[in-house]
């Protein structure tokens, strides 16, 4: 499940850099997600967290190379990842904590998506 997993976040990725966000949210996260963004509240279902990556993506820019794993784990059909993001060329920087769910397909959605701000990189 931690493949998947990965390979799920790198597509996500990629779709995030080529502006790809109604196939990103429609791949990456269940219907009744919920995303916690920092300083404000949390954001349910895939048309509202669509609707907050589009009011974003243009100041967030692209992803840099990839993401740094920190700790995934499996449990039954879910995965706990947390990660270190990088965007516009390492000045601007997430860490995230997102829970992973099987679904009857097999595939691997994001249920919860949290992530907060940090100092930019030096």
């Amino acid at each position: 499940m931690i493949t998947d997993t990965r390979k799920l976040i790198d597509r996500q990725i990629q779709l995030w850099n080529e502006n790809k966000l109604d196939e990103l949210v429609a791949g990456h996260y269940v219907e009744d997600a919920v995303m916690l963004p920092p300083n404000h509240e949390p954001i349910h279902g895939r048309r509202a967290i669509l609707a907050y990556i589009k009011s974003i993506r243009d100041i967030a820019g692209e992803f840099d190379k990839g993401d740094y794993l920190i700790r995934a784990t499996s449990s039954g059909n879910s995965v706990s990842w947390i990660g270190q993001y990088s965007l516009r060329r390492g000045t601007f920087r997430i860490t995230s904590h997102e829970l992973f769910v099987r679904q009857s397909d097999g595939s691997m959605r994001n249920a919860v998506d949290m992530f907060g701000y940090r100092d930019p990189a030096r």
